[in-house]
């Protein structure tokens, strides 16, 4: 399995791009420039199966669109946060941006739900707090854990549905689903572990 990372838009959003031998590949978090994606894409001849989203702010999903246009892989969404989606214009322009408009996915997704494409897996983890259908997609050690958790940081929660006790009692989850060794690979920011997080996160101190 490769990981490439790539990192769009003005607010830095983490795009991941994961495949396998095969070339069979899900974009996980697509919020913007989606020549940049698309260039990637065709630069590894990937046969992009399925667009996965860890939940609806405007800057993970703004090249969504363009980018099922052009691979015609379907979106996989909570379905708790499809009404951010369709809001993303609205959402933007509370930060002084603009992005496309939003759209309705394929594929609603939730609790242990397993996505399958090729060899690749990933489980389904709802983990909301962030927002309301906020989810973590694990596959082999590496957590894409969204805007729930980040090095030394944690996902706002002052945004509509958000929630700062259940985004603790998330965190809380993934610590007791998966070992420390695992690797966080976030929406912004640089990758982790679970490990590191539990002792050094200073949002996190009072966790065992």
């Amino acid at each position: 399995m490769q990981i490439e990372t790539l990192i769009l838009g003005a607010i830095e959003e983490n795009c991941y791009v994961v495949y396998d031998e095969n070339r069979v590949a899900a974009v996980i978090d697509p919020g913007d420039e989606p020549m940049e994606i698309l260039s990637l894409i065709g630069k590894e001849s990937l046969n992009v199966q399925g667009i996965l989203l860890t939940h609806g702010h405007f800057d993970h999903i703004g090249a969504v669109s363009t980018l099922r246009e052009k691979t015609a892989a379907p979106v996989y969404l909570h379905e708790q946060d499809q009404t951010l989606v369709e809001n993303a214009q609205a959402q933007a322009a509370m930060f002084g941006l603009e992005t496309p408009p939003g759209f309705k996915a394929e594929h609603y997704i939730k609790e242990n739900d397993k996505i399958k494409m090729g060899d690749l897996e990933f489980s389904v983890l709802h983990t909301p707090g962030h927002s309301r259908g906020s989810v973590c997609f694990f596959i082999n050690d590496a957590l894409f854990a969204g805007d729930t958790l980040f090095q030394s940081g944690i996902g706002r929660t002052d945004l509509p549905g958000g929630s700062y006790q259940d985004i603790l009692q998330s965190i809380e989850k993934i610590f007791n689903t998966y070992p420390g060794a695992v690797r966080v690979l976030s929406g912004h920011g640089p990758p982790t572990t679970l490990e590191r997080e539990r002792l050094q996160n200073p949002f996190l101190q009072n966790f065992t």
